[in-house]
């Protein structure tokens, strides 16, 4: 396996290497080095909601991650860079998925798109985003609070869009990454860009395993823990492929198509607080976990002046995995499987009019998913014998409406509205749920104060359907379902400024809050058999808090920037008048960068990424304290322009993450990586 991984590392560097490509130094200067222009290579398909080319006026709480930030992380998937959106934090759960949180609203609460797709598994309603590749990614624009009622259904704590890469003049770029680093980390990238007339492509190859997550010495895991170096069962291997092309055929019309599949396999870290002769422990492996995105794109501008213009997208998704249970920690019997295949068909399509100081806009999104499932069991020769397949779908709608419209010189106001719902078409051999149909709106104003500082005030609704999973899964026999299980509602408020102070300063501060009603929570219950989990409703939950942006540059060559985000999270109790905590809910979050251009080309980049305090529900239905954590991470980076003809740009580097090598809890007994120490490179032709 080792001369494998080897041989396509070289494969792919003399790849790179020989596939020389005229690029403008100018280009590379604006994309790697140039932090202010850096958003004009963002692309978003022309149809999700954010335009980047222009920043739109809008009460909607948006954050915006650069590529010169997405690189500094040298990460290769994109949980490993979400920390870099304010109020922002990637939960790994107990079935070793990385999933995305903002402002403590939970991953099924959360919409993700890529290319103007949805980019989830709508089985439940979410994606391993450790999975997903980085190396196309320009940015990342997240919207919080109330969002667009455009977007669709189920975006109750925002939205974020991925942002693919486009040149934006005429060229070709092409850029070659590799690294290597403790624990057996290897990860190789090519990148190819292309622009020519009303053409524009890119293509991506990556390549990325490890042996395992590095421990953490003082991590406290008395059960399933294997040795003292690695965290057992966490090695993971994934090949992608990306492909997108876009054509303009006039100055009024443009058609895309892209195309991402990723192939992967991976072991998941087993709880280490639980005893496996008292509870029930997921020993996993995903032996298969493969995904495949096509989605076409289009938008044409019709009418008399072009005041009208249609934009969509349709896509087609399709996915498989095989989870398998294991005997114990020693990973070598195989005693239960579960064998997935999904299939997912979206449309969305949005029909927007310009007005003199603004526009109105009408969409419609849909969703079709079927999700298949065989569940099978070994007897004691390893015989695997198989289930009856079950059968799963669903129909989820949303129609909406929006205005956006200039009032006088500083005053934008926003209002929508929108109806979503979703059908449950089969569900194998349980009963079927009446369909669920949920309003929502939003509302807003903006407040332009001078052409640098503005305000801006948020109200909006919107509800999160239970996904089919949290209906009907029951996870290789650890869930007792729950037929009456209902739709969460929350309504978003935001209160926000942002400004800047003394030209070098730029601050942003919002107030926020949701409320929420029947919010998706589980328990512990006991049966005649073992402790099953249940997902329940609760009466409600209310989460208050303060999110504060900074960024200053010290001098020409030093600067700071960070986050920090304050809450307050609570959940209402059947029966009783007090209020309870809601599980892996951090109450305080906050980053601080510090980026020092020194001579001779290096750059000292420093981090530091503070998890506050935590509560996590055991089997006894009584949360635990999750204690804080501060982990502290440097890179030292070697760039120069032109170092030698036919090679545009070389970075060299080296990081350590987590230096004083803390424990960082994402729920009980399950740690996050302790210190490592990487190294790589980077080539643009």
């Amino acid at each position: 396996m080792r001369i494998v991984r080897l041989s396509s590392f070289f494969i792919t560097l003399a790849f790179a290497i020989t596939s020389v490509q005229a690029q403008t130094t100018s280009q590379v200067d604006s994309i790697y080095f140039d932090e202010e222009d850096s958003t004009q290579i963002y692309v978003m398909g022309e149809v999700t909601i954010t335009e980047t080319r222009r920043e739109r006026i809008t009460p909607v709480s948006r954050d915006l991650v650069r590529t010169s930030e997405l690189n500094k992380t040298d990460a290769s998937e994109v949980s490993a860079v979400l920390y870099e959106v304010p109020s922002a934090r990637v939960q790994i759960n107990s079935r070793g998925e990385a999933n995305l949180y903002l402002r403590n609203a939970g991953e099924r609460q959360v919409s993700i798109f890529f290319d103007g797709a949805l980019l989830n598994i709508p089985w439940d309603n979410r994606i391993d985003l450790s999975l997903v590749p980085l190396n196309a990614v320009g940015g990342l624009v997240a919207e919080k609070g109330a969002p667009s009622v455009l977007y669709g259904a189920n975006v109750m704590g925002g939205a974020v869009n991925i942002l693919t890469q486009e040149l934006g003049s005429d060229g070709y770029l092409t850029e070659f990454k590799g690294g290597t680093g403790e624990n057996g980390l290897l990860r190789t990238s090519l990148t190819h860009l292309g622009r020519r007339g009303d053409f524009n492509y890119i293509g991506a190859l990556s390549f990325s395993e490890r042996d395992g997550i590095p421990l953490a010495t003082d991590a406290d895991l008395p059960f399933n823990q294997i040795g003292s170096d690695q965290r057992t069962n966490t090695d993971n291997r994934s090949i992608s492929i990306y492909g997108r092309g876009e054509y303009h055929f006039s100055e009024n019309s443009a058609i895309g198509l892209s195309v991402n599949l990723i192939d992967s396999e991976k072991g998941i870290a087993p709880e280490g607080h639980k005893d496996p002769d008292v509870d029930r422990v997921r020993f996993w492996r995903y032996p298969e976990w493969l995904l495949f995105n096509g989605t076409a794109t289009y938008s044409f501008k019709l009418g008399q002046y072009n005041l009208w213009k249609v934009r969509g997208a349709g896509w087609a998704t399709l996915f498989r995995q095989r989870i398998d249970q294991y005997a114990s920690a020693e990973y070598r019997q195989v005693t239960e499987a579960q064998k997935d295949d999904d299939a997912a068909f979206g449309l969305r399509t949005i029909v927007a009019r310009e007005l003199e100081e603004g526009k109105i806009s009408f969409s419609a999104n849909q969703l079709y998913a079927r999700h298949d499932q065989v569940d099978s069991e070994f007897d004691s020769l390893g015989v695997e014998q198989e289930d009856p397949a079950q059968s799963y779908s669903q129909y989820t709608f949303s129609l909406g409406s929006e205005y956006n419209n200039k009032i006088g010189r500083n005053i934008t106001m926003l209002l929508g509205a929108s109806l979503d719902g979703m059908v449950t078409l089969e569900s194998a051999d349980k009963p079927k749920q009446d369909p669920f149909i949920e309003p929502g709106f939003s509302g807003g104003i903006t407040y332009q104060f001078s052409p640098q500082d503005r305000g801006r005030f948020s109200l909006g609704r919107k509800s999160r359907f239970p996904s089919m999973r949290e209906l009907y899964g029951e996870a290789l026999r650890r869930f007792l379902i729950n037929p009456n299980l209902k739709p969460e509602t929350g309504l978003s408020i935001d209160l926000g400024y942002k400004g800047t102070l003394a030209d070098r300063i730029r601050v942003e501060g919002t107030f926020f809050a949701q409320l929420t009603s029947n919010t998706i929570d589980q328990r512990s219950v006991d049966t005649p058999g073992p402790t099953l989990r249940q997902r329940i409703n609760l009466p409600g939950s209310r989460a208050f808090g303060v999110e504060l942006l900074a960024s200053w540059r010290i001098v020409d060559n030093l600067r700071a920037s960070g986050h920090l985000t304050l809450s307050h999270v609570r959940a209402e109790v059947e029966g009783s008048d007090s209020l309870t905590f809601l599980s892996e809910k951090p109450e305080q979050l906050g980053t601080l960068n510090l980026a020092w251009k020194t001579p001779l080309h290096l750059q000292l980049d420093g981090e530091t990424i503070y998890t506050g305090t935590a509560y996590s529900l055991n089997d006894d239905n009584q949360f635990e304290k999750l204690d804080p954590s501060v982990e502290f991470n440097a890179r030292l980076s070697w760039k120069v322009i032109q170092p030698v003809s036919g090679i545009d740009l070389l970075e060299l580097f080296i990081r350590m993450d987590n230096i004083t090598d803390a424990v960082t809890l994402y729920q009980l007994g399950l740690p996050g990586p302790g210190r490592e120490i990487r190294g790589g490179f980077k080539v643009v032709l």
